[in-house]
């Protein structure tokens, strides 16, 4: 699993989390690298949720599936999490995160 460290204790998960079919990708590998960060003392993880997936279906039909699975497993292990929500069509962009402004909760 490749993660940015966004602060001290709270790491981003790497985009492809959740896949174009909107479900988690590797979720038995997820779980388990979810529970060696909670063992190695990380507080939390950021995810980027994008629109483009919850709402692929057409216009206000929504799939949460993926993602209420992914923030389930975060929960059960413990972690905090922090959700990213972009509003642009689901693609290879790649977000730019600024220093010092993004913390978990």
């Amino acid at each position: 699993m490749r993660l940015w460290r966004i602060n001290h204790n709270c790491l981003l998960l790497q985009l492809g989390t959740i896949n174009a079919e909107n479900e988690v990708s590797e979720p038995e590998v997820l779980n388990r690298d979810l529970q060696v960060l909670k063992r190695v003392g990380v507080d939390g993880v950021m995810v980027d949720c994008w629109w483009g997936l919850v709402e692929s279906r057409g216009p206000q039909r929504y799939n949460w599936s993926g993602y209420h699975d992914l923030f389930n497993m975060v929960r059960d292990i413990g972690l905090k999490q922090q959700v990213l929500l972009f509003l642009l069509h689901f693609s290879s962009f790649v977000p730019i995160i600024l220093r010092g402004g993004l913390h978990c909760v």
